[in-house]
């Protein structure tokens, strides 16, 4: 059975999946630095860390 940490991560890796239009096994394999995170993502979530926008706001805008 998972643990509560697993749960939260793989909620977060769902979350961000969307977000970023990609499937979740993606971003699970960025997460655990399988695979890189492409600069475009890259740029997109420092934009969210650094204007403190969270992904429902950049998707209104976005238009998403």
């Amino acid at each position: 059975m998972p643990t509560l940490n697993r749960k939260i991560a793989t909620a977060a890796a769902t979350a961000a999946a969307r977000l970023l239009g990609v499937d979740a096994r993606t971003s699970r394999r960025w997460a655990s630095g399988e695979r890189d995170i492409p600069p475009p993502a890259v740029r997109f979530l420092r934009y969210l860390i650094a204007t403190k926008k969270t992904g429902e706001q950049a998707m209104r805008v976005l238009g998403g």
